[in-house]
């Protein structure tokens, strides 16, 4: 469809009917509930609840405290907003981080007549247990109040099976599935898009696929972390150490754990709560001091067909050498592969405001994760103006520091950030205002407004770098008011088509006989995608992304647990790494 030409659209939008009062979830690291952003005209805030996970129940308000932390009413805020004492002289929670502030502000400066529903996680070890009772309070309150909710999250875990399948995207999935009306999840992709994260390699029966690890003197800490999912039916994998102990094969689903001079490694099994339609593996190189583990590891694997093995965190000095390029699709974190959650990338800023019709505008920023899903869906969704967003400055936080001076604008009560985090609210603002106009859409129409008014991609339908395009609202707004409420199928099916091309890039590599004694080795196939990265070139890229996420620009990701030298399956659930995708942090943490 074309365009509507803009008289016609703004004679659309005037003449709407009125907007019904849709309120915005944001489960992140806490608000500063008192900065000017969050009280409107009158004076009242705009936040009608404010759940503090990382604090004991208050007892005053026990259907909001049902899943545990703190509860402050939009009452309470007005109260101490206006110098009066809460009833047991409790003090409200801040955002010592800053990030949920940020999020928070960018959602209510885009959607102005919207309220605020705000949830603070705790640490690592608890924050998806807290996202995913977060969610549930926020759509069963929403529910009991009759309103059209919009759940924004913009964090994610950088492992998980990318398909789908782990049990926080089943349940959001279930909160806000087709059919149910006036429920939205919104997320941001994630900001793993700086290196190649990830590479693919096939093997035939009978093959031992051999991917070189080259841990650089430059590496950080004494931890290497590699994830692996194998193909349906893989056997083992298993690990050499550059002085040639071996550990392994290691049957996908076990666990055994090894020394090899001053390191540790290990092969765990995923987190049980997870589903997954392929066989999936945590391997861990681990010692006390940094130099322990520089040198040359193999990881070798054992089956037939497509192998993907993920880099943890590659600032850590890890290179690889499979005969393969590395690259960063697949990228996306958890719940960012949900079937019907909204996933958000970051557009470049400079091209952040495009005109219809112009080739070439819509570029991704270069943090923003990439997709498609493991199992060929085109996600993202969308793409939205990530980088250099302004928006709420918490004093109480660590932005507020003032070597981070240089990123305040002119106020002093605000910010500028970057991250797929400043996206996502851009588009959970944009799913309320359709809300406000259409209380009974559900998420997957919500979903087709957005995706058919997007401005597309340069190149094609779908790209696993920006999705079906650039969020316009306006446009999104103008099909609404027109009653063209069902999706664009024809961009639909093309950009499946895309997914599932990409997922099925690498053909089965042909085997070579090893030398006498030994298992043949994989000999992979060139990776259509690229060239394999330099050394050089990876290293100078290595030590961009490190001044970046230590300037102000991104907070660190939050280091992954080291896994537990015991029969017992480390971390719980293996929640260690959630973390905001803010491009000032990375683990289930937030994302700017």
């Amino acid at each position: 469809m074309s365009p509507l030409p803009t008289s016609l659209a703004l004679a659309l939008l005037f003449a709407a009917p009125p907007a019904h009062a849709v309120v915005i979830g944001i489960v992140d690291t806490g608000i500063s509930a008192l900065h000017p952003d969050f009280f409107d005209s009158g004076g009242h805030t705009r936040i009608a609840v404010l759940v503090d996970m990382t604090l004991a129940p208050r007892g005053l308000h026990a259907e909001l405290e049902r899943y545990g932390g703190a509860a402050f009413t939009r009452d309470e805020i007005d109260a101490v907003a206006a110098g009066r004492p809460l009833e047991d002289g409790a003090s409200l929670p801040g955002d010592t981080e800053g990030h949920g502030t940020h999020v928070a502000s960018v959602a209510a400066a885009e959607a102005a007549d919207s309220s605020l529903f705000v949830v603070r996680t705790a640490g690592a070890e608890r924050q998806a247990d807290d996202v995913a009772n977060g969610a549930r309070l926020f759509f069963e309150w929403a529910s009991g109040r009759a309103e059209p909710a919009v759940l924004n999250l913009s964090l994610g875990r950088a492992r998980g099976p990318r398909d789908g399948s782990a049990w926080i995207e089943r349940l959001l999935d279930d909160l806000a599935g087709p059919g149910i009306p006036g429920r939205v999840v919104v997320a941001s992709a994630g900001n793993d898009g700086w290196l190649p994260t990830h590479l693919r390699i096939a093997a035939e029966d009978g093959c031992t696929a051999v991917v070189d690890l080259d841990v650089a003197p430059i590496v950080e800490s004494g931890v290497v972390t590699l994830e692996v999912a194998g193909p349906p039916g893989a056997t083992a994998l298993g690990l050499v150490a550059p002085a040639g102990e071996a550990l392994g094969p290691v049957p996908f689903g076990a666990q055994a754990i090894e020394a090899a001079g001053a390191s540790t490694f290990l092969v765990l099994p995923p987190d049980d709560a997870d589903g997954g339609g392929r066989p999936r593996a945590l391997v861990a190189i681990e010692a006390s001091r940094a130099q322990d583990v520089v040198g040359t590891w193999q990881l070798e694997l054992e089956g037939r067909g497509v192998f993907d093995v993920w880099i943890a965190d590659p600032t850590e000095g890890l290179d690889v050498d499979a005969g393969v390029a590395t690259d960063s699709f697949y990228s996306l974190r958890t719940p960012s592969t949900a079937e019907n959650v909204i996933v958000v990338a970051a557009s470049s800023e400079d091209l952040a405001v495009p005109r219809r019709g112009l080739p070439g505008v819509v570029r991704r920023a270069p943090f923003s994760s990439m997709g498609p899903t493991l199992d060929g869906r085109p996600k993202p969704d969308i793409a939205a103006p990530g980088e250099n967003v302004p928006g709420a400055l918490a004093a109480e936080s660590i932005l507020s520091r003032p070597d981070l001076t240089g990123l305040w604008t002119e106020d002093g009560r605000h910010i500028r950030l970057s991250g797929t985090s400043q996206a996502a609210p851009r588009v959970a603002a944009a799913a309320a205002r359709l809300l406000a106009r259409a209380p009974d859409l559900d998420a997957a129409r919500v979903r087709a407004l957005l995706v058919a008014s997007a401005v597309p991609p340069d190149t094609a339908a779908w790209t696993p770098e920006v999705g079906f395009g650039l969020l316009d609202v306006e446009a999104a707004l103008a099909r609404l008011e027109l009653g063209q409420l069902g999706a664009d199928r024809a961009r639909e099916r093309e950009g499946s088509r895309l997914a599932r091309e990409l997922v099925g890039l690498q053909a089965p590599a042909s085997c070579e006989a090893g030398p006498s004694g030994t298992a043949p080795a994989c000999s992979a196939l060139p990776d259509a995608r690229g060239q394999p990265v330099a050394l050089l070139a990876w290293l100078a890229l290595l030590a961009g992304r490190r001044w970046y996420r230590r300037s102000a620009w991104g907070r660190r990701d939050e280091a992954p647990s080291r896994p537990q030298r015991s029969a017992a399956r480390p971390n719980g659930r293996g929640h260690s790494q959630w973390a905001a995708h803010g491009t000032d942090r990375g683990a289930f943490a937030a994302s700017p």
